[in-house]
């Protein structure tokens, strides 16, 4: 039997407890009261450490990415949902960088494409699960991260942020089934 997997968020003493649960786990992550979730206007939020930040949610994405390619399909197709996802995400993100560092968007799109069909497979995390586990972190800590920024012209950002609750969501489809066939191992 498989529970609903739903996200809450609860404001508690000035932190967001935000909590993600499915198939008898839960996993309850505390975000500090350092804005994390409020979104910042761009005169607030300095261009370099945007920049900086969103390059490393694309070198989080690109391993994420890989990370998933490595290991053989899964029968209900969640893993191939959550890369599809992942990189429209990665897509949009890319599309923000592009923006702002005045490139044109779809080139770095269409190298971003041909990079994963070029590494797909090459590698394989030592342990299955926790290439899941290190694919829903970086999932979750994107997610803050890019809430924190400035909404772009675009909507890029939405974008991104709509693509990443998708792949996080047929993630915890795969980790549940995982679950289910495996429930002695974590």
């Amino acid at each position: 039997m498989r529970t609903n997997s739903r996200s809450m968020r609860v404001v508690v003493g000035g932190a967001l407890l935000v909590s993600f649960s499915g198939a008898g786990l839960a996993q309850t992550y505390t975000v500090p009261n350092a804005r994390p979730l409020q979104r910042l206007a761009a005169e607030e939020y300095p261009r370099v450490q945007r920049l900086e930040e969103l390059h490393a949610i694309l070198a989080h994405q690109d391993h994420s990415i890989d990370i998933l390619n490595a290991a053989r399909p899964d029968p209900k197709g969640n893993r191939k949902l959550a890369v599809e996802h992942l990189t429209k995400a990665r897509d949009a993100v890319q599309r923000i960088v592009d923006e702002m560092e005045g490139r044109g968007t779809e080139r770095d799109v269409s190298k971003d494409h041909a990079r994963d069909e070029h590494v797909k497979r090459e590698e394989i995390p030592a342990n299955y699960y926790g290439g899941l586990t290190k694919v829903a972190e970086y999932i979750k800590n994107d997610t803050i991260t890019l809430t924190r920024h400035p909404a772009d012209p675009n909507h890029h950002r939405g974008n991104a942020l709509e693509a990443l609750d998708r792949a996080r969501k047929a993630l915890q489809a795969e980790m549940d089934d995982y679950h289910h066939l495996h429930p002695n191992e974590r």
